[in-house]
């Protein structure tokens, strides 16, 4: 199975690695588990990320969904 980072998903949806962060720190997404100093995310939780992101204010409702 593939591994996201927080870097990752941050080229992924166009943004900083902070607002990931952000929304983890926030508790819109569950803390996700550690691989040493990495924070992994799999694939199917983009959707959540995703929606996540948006709730935050960091996604426009209008973007297109994750490349």
């Amino acid at each position: 199975m593939a591994f996201l980072t927080v870097g990752d998903l941050s080229r992924r949806f166009g943004l900083r690695d902070w607002h990931i962060r952000a929304v983890i720190k926030r508790g819109l997404i569950p803390a996700p588990p550690r691989v040493g100093q990495y924070r992994v995310f799999t694939p199917d939780q983009l959707p959540g990320i995703e929606q996540a992101l948006r709730a935050a204010g960091y996604l426009r409702a209008e973007e297109p969904a994750h490349a």
